[in-house]
């Protein structure tokens, strides 16, 4: 036993909470309506959801059966994605065979949730109280945060005060740890049982193209589309074809075999398909060949296991059940981990304890819970509350990126950026076919349709990646490769098990190609990682057995983007069923004509910025004829390019039919491009800022309109102002700070802000969406609804509103590629920032500007020789300057204010550090 002040830090008296926020936090800060956001006891941000979500109408929102007042949060390792909802639950997936829930809630049947704890008390009745969330409990105190990396709950009940955290270790094995402190804050004896508890719901999230949830009762914006929409999910309902039923039916031929381990206090169940299947390596739509769950108590192994929510209601309401450790369970025995031991408490003393819920083989298990428990062992007797959150915090703090600016204003700018770039890393998965980590998109798509796609949204993760997280980047970058027939054509995306599709509508996408070019270059430039180039990779499917290096499929996708997708009449790359832009081919009158011959000016304007940079890789590779054919291809789309110019802005592209896309609405997309490219005179790139300025943010509540005025879309298909038909997207608007980074810093600066998370709780305080995490895109401020996100025919992304990577990557690329350039010669630093000091902080560099000094550090993967390049503020004089490299004063060379020195990095690849300042 401990004391309650050795615990907590302070003494914690009975009643309400509230006012004893110490150990919790040290500053609050602005959060919109449902809580504020702290610095906690680890000093990272954290938001405490403060909202009484069942009794507050601020609390719904809109979903396409109604409305819900669901909100959850993000954890997550390199193996689970965890939902920490508002209500005290959690929910847990894995993706190694096919997104598949291990813990889903269920509100058809008791208990049908995790991640909660429940006292049954001693004493007449033996009354039973849990964490879960109720308006009572808010009245008593009770808290919930949503911390970086963990889920706190603190309940205050009949005398107990029970502090709760879920949270995924900083490993690559699939467990979650719950760690409890429990206090007794009366004045007399407290006896009670404890349990852990986890039900067990195993199902494959299998792919649906167009979701359709029994209770989905809108399909978009027009009527035909609603009734189309509902007898399409009616006719799927009665045939047995709906998504929902298909998994259902799926998940109810497993039976589950039951293990306990008395000394180690485990206890696991092991599923165990019925009925035909696949061979385990063959692709399937999904998991027939599921690993073992377990449960274990890592603080004390005297537990007492419960396996099927009958028996454990049975035991809390002291009637009869059968022993369901002695046979093999079903669904209808609602199959549950559950641990329990009976404790004691005089009054202020209290109890620790730690628990491990994890998924894997059924050999595994022993060694998981054995090496956890070592873990907790050397520092059980500490005085830290959460010992094993405590270590998987300390993880989390060395990578995120952190941000400060010598401007009071922009103090939330530092929680921002580690938040985003906590909820990049936390969401990653492996994939067991492929071979891979990976980041997964996200979202509706991931979590409601099955689909994990497209290779463009991972490659834009792995861009942030490769400055947070560069083994994480490149592992992306192999699994989109994977993807890759070896004719050199790109899926649009996978499904289950090793399975690939074009999801109807794209099956021709365009600008995949463009996007792994992007993401191999940025990556081997960024880290120097020239080795990467020779590895070999499969082709899809890997049972052919066919393999080549990166280096070929470099020169596959390349030659798939000039001679499958080629170039159009007006010469522009051409557009296929979709560039980014997957709803453009509804945006024009003959759809069938644009997918023959429509013409992309967002794959052209890209191709200006990713052309020469593979040109570079081509001669240093010693092919020089490639490359110069590249290059005169790249004049030659950058002649075309520019004279798509009606006097405001670049068209959009050309429908097909002879006429261009967007001459009265103006496209944010390849504007973005252009400017990133460098390919505008400085005149003409202002203009377009100040056009984009005028009509795409100076209306926009938060963000850019991706598209204004809006269309009128085939069959009503697009909402006006909301979508791709004039919503805000991160993915774009987020990279417009970059491409005007170069030439006006303030803008640029000014529209990375209004891309902000901090930005858009001010502007929709009562929308949770966009507060702590959020959709690929956000509904215009002219819109039926601003602020919330959309849903179509086929995706309704508002019934599952937050964690589309979209939103925290593409701030992190925007900001860091403000600050950052590789190329094929070294590294750059423009510094893009409107500001005389500030400092960034990556797992890859650091960089810091001041009045007369700038100092940075830089990781490097291999040995090379890099030019060092350092855009000085024009008030420096660049004679007067000294450059120390490792400490060590070197020779540098100018070009205007660019400072530029070569560097060779040793046999030893490591950091390298160096320090500019002015040497009066």
């Amino acid at each position: 036993m401990v004391s309650v002040s050795s615990m907590t830090g302070m003494h914690l008296t009975q009643g309400s909470l509230r006012s004893n926020v110490q150990p919790f936090f040290a500053k609050m800060t602005d959060g919109g309506h449902f809580g504020h956001w702290f610095t906690d006891e680890y000093g990272l941000p954290a938001y405490e959801y403060t909202c009484d979500h069942v009794s507050d109408p601020k609390a719904a929102y809109t979903t396409t059966y109604g409305s819900s007042r669901d909100h959850w949060h993000q954890l997550g390792n390199d193996r689970l994605n965890i939902l920490a909802h508002n209500d005290g639950t959690v929910e847990v997936m894995e993706g190694s065979r096919g997104p598949q829930w291990l813990v889903k809630r269920d509100t058809k049947r008791p208990f049908g949730f995790g991640g909660i704890v429940i006292i049954q008390c001693a004493g007449n009745g033996l009354s039973s109280w849990s964490d879960l969330y109720s308006t009572q409990k808010h009245a008593t105190g009770m808290r919930r945060v949503f911390g970086t990396g963990y889920f706190r709950k603190v309940t205050n009940k009949n005398g107990l005060i029970l502090d709760h955290v879920i949270f995924a270790p900083r490993s690559d094995d699939a467990v979650v740890l719950s760690e409890l402190a429990i206090v007794n804050n009366s004045d007399s004896l407290k006896e009670f049982i404890l349990r852990d508890y986890w039900g067990v719901n195993l199902r494959s999230i299998i792919g649906s193209l167009i979701y359709s949830d029994r209770k989905r009762v809108l399909f978009g914006p027009s009527r035909m589309l609603n009734v189309m929409g509902n007898v399409l999910k009616t006719a799927q309902y009665l045939i047995g074809f709906a998504p929902e039923q298909v998994r259902d039916s799926h998940s109810s031929r497993f039976a589950f075999q039951t293990r306990y381990t008395l000394d180690e206090g485990t206890v696991l169940l092991k599923p165990v398909y019925v009925g035909a299947r696949p061979a385990r390596g063959n692709p399937a739509s999904a998991n027939f060949y599921p690993e073992s769950l377990f449960l274990s108590c890592l603080s004390d192994p005297s537990v007492r296991p419960q396996t099927s929510v009958k028996s454990l209601l049975a035991e809390l309401h002291h009637t009869h059940c059968d022993d369901t450790l002695s046979r093999p369970l079903t669904r209808r025995d609602q199959p549950c981990l559950s641990l329990s031991l009976k404790t004691s408490l005089k009054p202020g003393e209290s109890s620790r304890q730690s628990f491990l819920f994890g998924y894997a083989s059924e050999e595994a298990v022993s060694d998981i819970v054995k090496r956890y428990r070592h873990n907790l062992s050397p520092i059980r007797e500490s005085s830290l509350q959460f010992p094993l959150l405590s270590d998987c915090v300390t993880a989390w703090k060395e990578d995120l990126v952190d941000m400060k600016v010598a401007d009071a204003s922009y103090d939330w700018t530092s929680r921002e950026t580690k938040w985003h770039s906590y909820y990049l890393r936390s969401s990653a998965l492996y994939d067991e076919y492929f071979q891979n980590h990976f980041l997964p998109q996200g979202g509706a798509y991931y979590y409601l349709q099955g689909l994990q796609g497209a290779p463009r949204d991972m490659v834009l993760f792995s861009i942030a990646a490769t400055y947070t997280a560069p083994d994480l980047a490149r592992e992306t970058l192999e699994y989109v490769m994977r993807m890759m027939t070896s004719d050199g054509k790109l899926a649009y995306m996978t499904q289950g098990y090793g399975m690939l599709g074009g999801a109807l509508v794209h099956s021709r996408p365009s600008d995949l190609y463009l996007f792994l070019l992007w993401g191999l270059s940025e990556y081997v430039f960024a880290t120097r990682d020239f080795d990467f180039l020779e590895k070999r990779i499969p082709f899809y499917p890997r049972s052919a057995g066919l393999e080549s290096s990166v280096y070929v499929r470099i020169l596959l996708a390349l030659d798939y983007l000039l001679d499958r997708v080629g170039l159009g009449e007006h010469g522009l790359l051409r557009a296929g069923d979709g560039d980014w832009n997957d709803g453009i081919s509804t945006m024009v009158r003959n759809r069938r004509r644009f997918l023959g011959e429509g013409e992309s000016m967002f794959n052209s304007a890209f191709a200006l910025y990713i052309l020469p940079r593979i040109a570079s890789l081509l001669t240093k590779r010693g092919e020089r004829g490639r490359a110069q054919r590249l290059t005169a291809t790249c004049e030659s789309l950058k002649g075309a390019c520019l004279d798509s110019w009606n006097g405001y802005w670049f068209y959009r592209g050309w429908d097909g039919t002879g006429l261009p896309i967007g001459n009265k609405s103006i496209f944010l997309e390849p504007l973005t491009w252009f400017l990133i490219s460098g390919v505008l005179s400085e005149e003409q790139a202002k203009r377009v800022i100040h056009t984009v300025s005028r009509r795409l943010d100076e209306t926009s509540a938060w963000g850019q309109f991706l598209v204004y005025p809006p269309y009128r879309t085939l069959a009503g298909y697009l909402e006006r102002g909301c979508d791709v038909n004039g919503g805000t997207w991160p993915a774009m608007s987020a990279l417009l700070a970059w491409g005007c980074s170069m030439y006006s810093r303030e803008f640029a600066w000014q529209s990375l802000v209004k891309n902000s998370m901090q930005h858009h709780s001010q502007a929709y305080p009562n929308l949770w969406p966009g507060i702590w995490s959020g959709p690929d895109a956000f509904n215009a401020s002219y819109s039926k609804r601003p602020g919330e996100t959309y849903y179509n025919f086929a995706t309704p992304t508002t019934d599952f509103p937050v964690m589309n990577l979209n939103l925290h990557a593409t701030y992190l690329l925007a900001l860091l590629k403000m600050m950052v350039e590789p190329d094929i010669e070294g590294i750059s630093f423009p510094a893009g920032l409107p500001f005389a000091a500030f400092e960034v902080r990556t797992p890859v560099f650091e960089y810091a500007v001041g009045d007369s000094r700038i100092r940075g550090s830089y990781a490097i993967h291999s040995p090379d020789s890099i030019r060092l390049r350092i855009l000085v503020p024009r008030r420096w004089r660049t004679e007067r300057l000294r450059l120390t490299i490792d400490g060590s004063k070197v020779q540098y060379d100018t070009d205007g204010n660019i400072v530029w020195t070569v560097i060779d990095i040793p046999h030893s690849p490591g950091r390298f550090k160096f320090d500019l300042s002015m040497d009066y």
